[in-house]
């Protein structure tokens, strides 16, 4: 668990924690335990857990790349004006059924949450984003080659 909503992560240990051994990265939380992992240890677990849960781009990003089932979520109010990172990830990828939004709840109920846990624990759905993140990826490398021939040529013309 990658947590930094302290309510949202003690509400999924209150559920979890008889069903699952929950580790926690970054936000230490009574009943699960802290993990203290070096970069590349942090880089290469992801694919070592059953369901991994964060509110963290980055969490979710590890995530996808280790094709580890996962749930990541947005709580901060601010999203449910502005799409966030980690919707707009997930919906490029499509995979929209590992994105549960928190972000317009007044009430700070979790429920739609614990469902797409629940869901993600007793039958993760096939990965199905290989495709889309090879787009996503020529799509970045495109880019890249179109700034660095605009900076060759501006160099060039300097010279």
């Amino acid at each position: 668990m990658m947590v930094r909503d302290r309510q949202v992560g003690d509400e999924l240990i209150s559920r979890f924690h008889n069903v699952a051994d929950i580790d926690t990265v970054f936000v230490r939380y009574s009943d699960a335990k802290f993990l203290h992992l070096t970069p590349g240890e942090y880089v290469g677990c992801f694919g070592e857990y059953d369901c991994v849960v964060t509110d963290y781009f980055h969490g979710t990003c590890m995530s996808v790349l280790n094709k580890a089932p996962f749930v990541s979520f947005d709580s901060e109010a601010l999203y449910s004006q502005y799409e966030s990172k980690i919707k707009n990830l997930l919906t490029k990828l499509g995979l929209n059924d590992h994105y549960a939004d928190l972000s317009g709840n007044p009430s700070g109920t979790t429920s739609s949450l614990i469902e797409t846990v629940d869901r993600m624990l007793t039958a993760p759905p096939a990965w199905t984003a290989d495709a889309a993140i090879e787009r996503e990826r020529e799509h970045g490398l495109a880019a890249l080659e179109r700034i660095r021939s605009a900076i060759s040529e501006g160099l060039a013309s300097v010279r």
